[in-house]
């Protein structure tokens, strides 16, 4: 396997086929090319001398690595990366979503639960050139069938498939307890359970404007 960016293919990848090829007898350098997409900044090319590139560690300080994940392989690896803050909410949306579905799930699922086939939908798509905003968009169908089934059995296998599909992807690997607890706001579980309260003594002072403030 051999690659880098879509800038390289000529003349430098090239070119390193023409070596290898001389130096090795005909051999061929690399049985899989692959060549990735720019990454581009809020629609601008990503650029020291701009002063708008992002390190991994700055951006750790703001987003969790789950949400950069799904940010990173929104896009396919050969297309243009638009790294955007609307791109990242949108990362956060969705991960929101996956870990709402999972927390109204109360079924305990174990390792003899079977993944529901869908997974095998996810995995198809990893298959074909890596295609990870399809396999994105298999998974969010297996969040909508368990947020519409009933059936303890259907949800059990449901939730097994989409913990296996993230974990193929590295999203989707907390527990639900840890995700809602440690968003944004980085609250701790103390504060946590004061606003509850605060929260409890304003609807029973029929305060609900507060009450609605601290629920969002």
């Amino acid at each position: 396997i051999h690659g880098r960016g879509l800038d390289l293919v000529f003349p430098h990848h090239e070119n390193e086929v023409a070596q290898s090829h001389c130096a090795h007898d005909g051999a061929r350098l690399a049985n899989y090319w692959l060549h990735n997409g720019m990454v581009v900044i809020e629609g601008q090319k990503m650029s020291k001398s701009l002063g708008n590139f992002v390190v991994v560690r700055d951006a750790l300080t703001r987003w969790r690595g789950e949400e950069i994940r799904w940010l990173l392989l929104s896009s396919h690896y050969r297309q243009p990366l638009d790294w955007t803050e609307a791109g990242l909410q949108q990362a956060r949306s969705n991960l929101d979503r996956i870990y709402t579905a999972l927390r109204r799930s109360t079924e305990e699922v174990g390792e003899s639960t079977r993944p529901d086939s869908g997974l095998g939908r996810v995995r198809s798509a990893l298959r074909d050139d890596f295609n990870t905003p399809l396999a994105f968009s298999e998974v969010m169908a297996l969040v909508g069938r368990l947020n519409r089934t009933e059936v303890p059995s259907q949800r059990a296998s449901l939730v097994a498939a989409i913990r296996a599909a993230g974990a193929l992807l590295g999203v989707v690997g907390d527990s639900v307890e840890s995700w809602f607890q440690t968003g944004a706001n980085e609250l701790a579980a103390e504060e946590i359970d004061a606003l509850i309260i605060k929260r409890t003594v304003a609807r029973e002072g029929k305060d609900f404007a507060t009450s609605d403030q601290i629920r969002d």
